[in-house]
This record gives C-alpha cells, sequence and structure tokens, in this order.
C-alpha cells in the first residue's frame, strides 16, 4: 500500500492507495481499511461511507385521528448509516454536523370522505416543508413532501400527518408507503 499519513496531536489521517481495492482512500489513523471516510474506484466513483444516510418507515399501520396532527411512528430502518435516526423513542433524524440535508416523506391511506391530507417535515419542532393533497372518497392516496433543509449539528427533522376525513384513518405501514428519507449532501 502506497500512503502518506498526517501525524496530528491526537489523531493520524492517511490518503493513499489500497493495492488490495485498488481505490485511493482517504481516512483516521495510518492503515488501509481502518475508518475509511472516502474512497474513489478506478471509475472515479466516490463513496463516503460514514455519510449521514437513513431511511425509517412505518413498521405497521399507524391510526391518525380526524383533524389532528400526529407524529408517525417510524419505527423500523431499512438503513441509517450513523445511527442519526432514533427509532424507538422519538421518531427522529438528528444531524450530526453543520451542512445541507435532503428530506424526503411519503405516506399512504385510503380516504374515508372526499377531503385533505397534509403532509409536514418539521425541523426542531416548526413547519419546514409541507404538502397537501386532496382525496376522494375510498380512493387510495399518498402524500408526499421534500426539500433541503440547512441543518446545524443536534437539529432534528420529524415526520407529521393531518388529515380531516371525518373519522380516524390508517396510514399504511410499510417500507414501499409510509416513509422518510434523509441524507446529508453538504
Amino acid at each position: 500500500d502506497t500512503k502518506l499519513v498526517f501525524d496530528g496531536n491526537t489523531l493520524d489521517f492517511r490518503i493513499g492507495i489500497d493495492d488490495g481495492t485498488d481505490k485511493i482512500e482517504i481516512g483516521k489513523g495510518n492503515a488501509h481499511g481502518t475508518t475509511t471516510h472516502m474512497t474513489f474506484d478506478t471509475n472515479g466513483i466516490m463513496d463516503m461511507p460514514l455519510q449521514p444516510a437513513v431511511f425509517a418507515h412505518l413498521a405497521s399501520n399507524q391510526s391518525v385521528a380526524n383533524t389532528s396532527v400526529v407524529k408517525l411512528s417510524l419505527a423500523s430502518e431499512v438503513y441509517d448509516r450513523n445511527n442519526d435516526f432514533d427509532s424507538s423513542t422519538n421518531y427522529r433524524f438528528t444531524a450530526p454536523v453543520d451542512g445541507l440535508y435532503f428530506a424526503i416523506a411519503n405516506v399512504h391511506t385510503t380516504g374515508t370522505q372526499d377531503d385533505n391530507l397534509i403532509i409536514y417535515i418539521q425541523k426542531n419542532g416548526g413547519d419546514l416543508f409541507r404538502t397537501r393533497t386532496h382525496a376522494s372518497a375510498g380512493a387510495s392516496m399518498a402524500a408526499n413532501t421534500t426539500g433541503i433543509a440547512l441543518l446545524d449539528a443536534d437539529d432534528y427533522l420529524e415526520v407529521f400527518v393531518h388529515h380531516n376525513f371525518g373519522g380516524a384513518t390508517n396510514m399504511t405501514g410499510s417500507k414501499e408507503f409510509t416513509w422518510f428519507n434523509v441524507h446529508k449532501i453538504a
């Protein structure tokens, strides 16, 4: 392996070519394959294995009362690269570092009457992105909202839903229908 090691005060960093993978690797420490922060393969494709990214979803149907704004209990994860999503208590993504984060949420239900379904992504308890969809009685429907959020470390994002179908209705629990993605992009 060919590499340069930068000797820091308490940590060392390296950049070099890993002979085993033929990738340029940047990471913490002085040995390739340990605490890798970024790699570039022979085609120029970059991998950032520590970049914050999460895909969470409803594990089962969640009942939402008429005219209530309710946080989605996104208790299942397809991936959570750095454990930045709390899927057991608060159902929220917490930014580990300052940056721009791409966020998108989707909810699915069957309308019980002709009215509105609203999905929100909230930042630190206040609305950030919101989309309203009009439903037809008995029709299967989905609503989603998306945006790029400027987050400071420890800011958090949560997903809420509201409807006025006249009675309680279930948000469909599955990774295909009711979900939340957050990825740090810059």
